[in-house]
């Protein structure tokens, strides 16, 4: 079911493929409701991940991306290793690519043995990414056809790749795996320890009652889920939650936050940093470019503190590959002198 996402194109025949496949799973003996739960979660997960293929990238029926030409154009890949293939780019192409992302190569004009001269497309990971080459891992073997290919986007893979591992792992292990897993499936609750609670009221948070019962609650469970529809005050919540559990662990861990976009992640920074002395080395905003960033908290950006854009070499980096072609060129003019 996993690889269905990344490699049939037609979004109908997928979701089709998940449905059955799910269908079947769950008429194959498996009766424990959590393993039940888990079957519906990575089938969910796998919908989704057809959705963005299918919204960031659409095909019609032959499994053919509907925009013809893409600004982005290898003339040549090279087989490396298996399925795997090195693809070289132009070094000024603007669109951001990550390990991990879904593409397809589209050839840019139909190689002459094939049917109905239709396009050949191929479906791909991301594994490497530097300037002007990127390295591929295909969904099926390489073709033999030489010919210059169309690169197309289709998502990212990599989260979708991390909720089916863990997933799997559930199922696998359980309450070994998570510790809050009866309480997630069986709805077992667990009492915390007297430790993890609060003497305060609700009183004493600058919030209303729903926002204060919801912040006090989360620092004595071990799982708060907390709704509301836009507008109600989520972000102050989260950023009191946050104050919360900085008072009682304090200087021991950290927090982490994290969100299903960058936006969002941001708007929680943003309003947490407004009013509050916080230094650019306590928090660390983790993000693969900082042009996805709110100008307001970009000193805040991993890359920061790392020397810039993850996608090209650091100053220390540049300098080290000088050295190395430097000596290299002078080893090479005592060659020819010997």
């Amino acid at each position: 079911m996993s690889k269905i996402p990344t490699t049939v194109r037609s979004s109908q025949v997928a979701l089709e493929l998940i449905t059955l496949l799910h269908d079947h799973s769950s008429k194959a003996g498996v009766s424990q409701p959590e393993r039940e739960h888990l079957m519906v979660l990575a089938r969910n997960v796998c919908i989704d991940r057809c959705a963005e293929a299918e919204e960031t990238c659409p095909c019609d029926t032959w499994g053919v991306p509907l925009a013809e030409r893409s600004e982005i154009m290898t003339k040549e890949i090279e087989i490396c290793q298996g399925n795997e293939i090195a693809a070289s780019v132009r070094v000024d192409i603007t669109v951001p690519f990550r390990v991990g992302d879904h593409i397809r190569l589209v050839s840019a004009s139909p190689p002459e043995n094939m049917p109905f001269r239709r396009p050949r497309v191929l479906d791909g990971l991301i594994q490497g990414y530097g300037l002007g080459s990127m390295k591929i891992s295909l969904m099926e073997p390489p073709p033999p056809e030489e010919c210059s290919w169309y690169i197309f986007q289709a998502g990212n893979n990599t989260t979708t790749n991390s909720m089916l591992e863990t997933i799997g792992s559930l199922a696998r292990k359980g309450a070994e795996r998570c510790p809050i897993y009866s309480l997630l499936f069986t709805g077992e609750v667990h009492t915390p320890s007297p430790d993890k609670g609060d003497s305060r009221t609700m009183d004493d948070l600058d919030l209303n009652a729903s926002q204060s019962h919801a912040v006090l609650e989360s620092t004595k469970k071990d799982l708060t889920l907390i709704w509301g529809p836009p507008g109600t005050g989520k972000t102050t919540t989260i950023v009191h939650i946050i104050d919360e559990w900085r008072t009682l662990i304090g200087d021991k861990d950290r927090i982490l936050v994290a969100a299903s976009t960058n936006n969002a992640v941001d708007n929680v920074l943003e309003k947490y940093v407004t009013g509050r002395s916080a230094a650019p080395e306590d928090i660390v905003r983790v993000c693969p470019d900082s042009a996805l960033l709110s100008k307001s908290i970009v000193r805040y950006w991993v890359g920061a503190f790392v020397d810039g854009d993850f996608n090209k070499p650091s100053p220390a980096m540049r300098a080290a590959q000088k050295r190395s072609l430097k000596l290299r060129s002078y080893s090479q003019h005592v060659a020819v002198h010997r």
